[in-house]
């Protein structure tokens, strides 16, 4: 988990401020395998579906710049520009065919290219399509929990957060039935809900009654 939190911070973030979508679609990519290792347990693989990393390599040799796996799948994503979608989409329709696998391609695009966001800059309402790269460039320091962690809009340090937890007590047979519901009704499974110790290495327990 640290180390996505540090791709995040040093390769996803930055390339999406500087709008480098190459950087930050291998950062994407990066992310999602790292993502679908903590959860190969679960799953059964680091993929939901054993044909994904074919699909994954068919998409990225296309001309994606980044793919992964959305939630829980089987569904996946690639990212390109817009000009591009359509030939990659018919790529993967004719890799779908030719490898007689069941499924379907859709291409998806901003739907309304007129709205954007929008922040107060000076004290005036204005465009931001350039927010994530004003956000960051804005502060002179960035102070977390007492420690200056961004200067001049470069990371110096990096400082986890803490992380409230409560430990309730509780009737460990109410897991059997829990389960069941989740096997007849999720698509997630019951055991993926666990928080292990090493989930809070910054814990902070608070009391309940």
């Amino acid at each position: 988990m640290e180390l996505t939190i540090r791709l995040i911070q040093k390769k996803h973030l930055p390339s999406l401020s500087v709008e480098d979508i190459k950087g930050f679609g291998s950062a994407l990519t990066e992310i999602d395998k790292k993502t679908g290792m903590y959860f190969e347990k679960a799953q059964g693989g680091m993929y939901r579906d054993k044909m994904a990393p074919e699909l994954f390599e068919c998409m990225l040799q296309s001309g994606v710049y980044g793919a992964g796996q959305s939630l829980w799948g089987p569904a996946l994503y690639g990212l390109v520009k817009e000009k591009e979608a359509m030939i990659v989409a018919d790529q993967m329709r004719s890799f779908l065919t030719e490898n007689a696998i069941s499924g379907k391609v859709a291409a998806l695009f901003r739907l309304n290219p007129n709205v954007a966001m929008q922040c107060i800059r000076d004290g005036k309402l204005e465009p931001a399509c350039d927010f994530v790269a004003w956000l960051l460039a804005r502060p002179k320091f960035v102070i977390k929990d007492g420690v200056v962690v961004t200067r001049d809009g470069r990371i110096v340090c990096e400082r986890p957060g803490r992380t409230l937890c409560v430990a309730p007590p509780y009737d460990p047979k109410i897991e059997k039935k829990i389960r069941a519901h989740f096997q007849e009704s999720y698509t997630v499974s019951f055991d993926n809900y666990a928080i292990s110790p090493e989930h809070l290495a910054f814990g902070e327990m608070v009391p309940c009654e």
